[in-house]
């Protein structure tokens, strides 16, 4: 036996992946064993089924068709350093708002805006713009408030120049930094009286190891002028799901 034949097992492993990513449609089983015209199919089938056990493939059981599987899919996102943060988050954000009653969301910090990565509005609540559409609210915007606590000192003081002092709110620096400083000792803020005066807002920060990249939280309608004890189960329960969305970037 050659050098070459000593694992064949994992060679045509990787002969297919490689061709498999190439194949954004998929391969059915007779493509799939044209690349292996040494193999009986009976070889071909075992090596389809170990694949799929291990979710490096799937199969689409309508069209027959083979596919990369989910395991592949995010090896080959983290080998290159990409990870997609909707894919990742909407099962927390999904089970934030299903818990507590509340609309969700997700905000990615970006160069002078903040992203709307993934959310999830309960019937007749809060409704969030789009997803993968900015906002640019700095100076009283929950989300963004996090945001500016947590940047770099050098990017915070740019966007204070360029945004928020120019906020039709005209926020006055001495108080604004202030609650930032507030928003990074508690790990989280709750906004009673956001950009409207109309609903709430609680959010915490997200990190990925030791990265700030954005914001998640819940936002409340006609709560305003409830007391401070009746947040506090809520703004645990962000916390805590911000920690868990936290644990689940920093894996990749």
């Amino acid at each position: 036996m050659t050098r070459n034949d000593a694992f064949p097992v994992l060679r045509r492993s990787f002969k297919l992946l490689e061709v498999m990513g190439l194949r954004h449609t998929g391969m059915t089983f007779n493509e799939i064993s044209t690349l292996f015209p040494d193999a009986p199919a009976s070889s071909v089938s075992r090596l389809l089924k170990a694949l799929q056990d291990e979710q490096i493939i799937s199969k689409n059981e309508e069209s027959r068709f083979y596919l990369l599987g989910e395991r592949a899919v995010q090896l080959g996102r983290k080998l290159r350093g990409q990870i997609s943060y909707s894919e990742l988050l909407r099962p927390v954000i999904d089970d934030l708002a299903l818990e507590l009653g509340h609309s969700s969301v997700f905000f990615k910090m970006a160069d002078d805006h903040f992203e709307l990565i993934v959310k999830h509005e309960v019937p007749n609540g809060f409704h969030y713009i789009g997803e993968g559409k900015s906002n640019f609210n700095f100076a009283n915007h929950g989300s963004g408030m996090v945001m500016m606590a947590y940047i770099p000192t050098a990017d915070r003081e740019r966007l204070w120049k360029n945004s928020v002092q120019k906020h039709a709110t005209k926020p006055r620096k001495t108080e604004y930094m202030a609650t930032l400083e507030q928003i990074r000792r508690d790990g989280f803020h709750l906004s009673r009286k956001d950009e409207r005066d109309y609903f709430a807002r609680v959010m915490a920060p997200v990190f990925r190891g030791d990265l700030f990249v954005g914001a998640m939280g819940i936002s409340m309608l006609g709560l305003q002028t409830q007391d401070q004890d009746y947040f506090k189960p809520l703004v645990q329960k962000v916390i805590e799901v911000a920690a868990q969305a936290t644990e689940i970037l920093s894996r990749f």
